[in-house]
């Protein structure tokens, strides 16, 4: 992404709509329900977190917004959706960073990009947890790297799937410290999990959430996780970078809307995100989730994470040379 193009994305997210036309519509916004698209399936984690956060923002906002599941294609048909639709503050997404990000890089053809987005709200995410089976002799990364690197590829990592998040934290690793492992890319992450503890698996990726239970329950180790900051309901896993390799770039969650949002609504629909975020039902799921403490900012400084991010997911694709396939 080039310096202008980014600086106009910035523009777009923080001061479009300054004219009279532009604050009328936010004053009168909303005016009609609020459709919140989210691209995944009725019922998973992310769908669980999309809800409460409709509910608590249709309450503050005295309009209800109503959750439209779009699956499919790694975020791509619901992001495709809001790209389209008229930049109003009616239509909104709750994405996450494989969608914007890593697909950038990932997919031949991408039907949109981060400019066809206004960047609102991020809203809570984490890292990656590195996870190892009970019996497997290490307890923090220098450990492994040590274990790993006397064994050079003995040994098998899971992953959700090719360019998953996952993925890409492992093979930043390998990078970063010569290790020779091989990837064994899953559907799913409960898949790792059930072959971790089988034996079939020493070594995985995967989220907080998912791997909790097993964690808390010693049947599999977790000692690094990626990202800037400890997970909430694991705060004795330190992260990567605390342990010498650097991989500060957070898993978020976030919401956008088309290109071109009036100011003024991105302003109150950030506020209003904010206060969500800081209230004590959301801090508890999240700890609950074992995400990290969220963060309350500004649409431009998520605009600046988002552009922290392109680089640091796409300098370990580009290198590592990833594809889906």
């Amino acid at each position: 992404m080039s310096k202008a193009v980014w600086i106009a994305w910035v523009v777009l997210a923080g001061m479009a709509g300054q004219d009279d036309a532009s604050a009328a519509d936010a004053r009168s916004w909303p005016s009609r329900p609020i459709r919140l698209v989210v691209p995944s399936a009725p019922g998973s984690g992310f769908d669980g977190i999309g809800r409460s956060l409709a509910d608590r923002l249709g309450a503050r906002l005295g309009q209800r917004v109503v959750v439209e599941n779009r699956p499919g294609a790694t975020g791509l048909i619901g992001g495709e959706v809001v790209a389209k639709a008229p930049a109003d503050g009616h239509t909104l997404l709750f994405t996450f960073t494989t969608a914007l990000v890593a697909n950038t890089f990932l997919q031949p053809q991408m039907p949109h990009s981060v400019n066809d987005f206004t960047a609102i709200s991020q809203f809570g995410g984490g890292g990656v947890y590195l996870l190892v089976s009970a019996d497997l002799p290490v307890h923090d990364l220098r450990e492994f790297v040590d274990y790993v690197k006397k064994r050079p590829d003995e040994l098998d990592y899971g992953s959700w799937g090719n360019g998953s998040g996952g993925h890409i934290v492992m093979e930043s690793l390998k990078m970063q410290t010569g290790i020779a492992i091989r990837h064994i890319p899953y559907k799913s992450i409960p898949p790792i999990l059930v072959d971790m503890q089988a034996g079939r698996l020493k070594v995985g990726l995967a989220d907080g959430s998912s791997s909790l239970p097993l964690i808390r329950a010693r049947k599999m180790r977790a000692f690094a996780v990626s990202g800037s900051r400890r997970g909430m309901a694991t705060p004795e896993v330190p992260t990567m970078n605390e342990q010498g390799v650097r991989f500060d770039a957070d898993v978020w969650y976030g919401v956008f809307g088309p290109a071109g949002m009036p100011a003024d609504i991105v302003r109150r629909l950030n506020r209003e995100l904010n206060g969500i975020l800081r209230g004590p039902e959301m801090m508890e799921r999240f700890r609950t989730l074992n995400l990290s403490e969220p963060r309350a900012g500004t649409p431009e400084e998520f605009a600046q994470t988002i552009q922290a991010d392109l680089k640091t997911w796409g300098d370990v694709i580009k290198a590592a040379g990833i594809t889906l396939e």
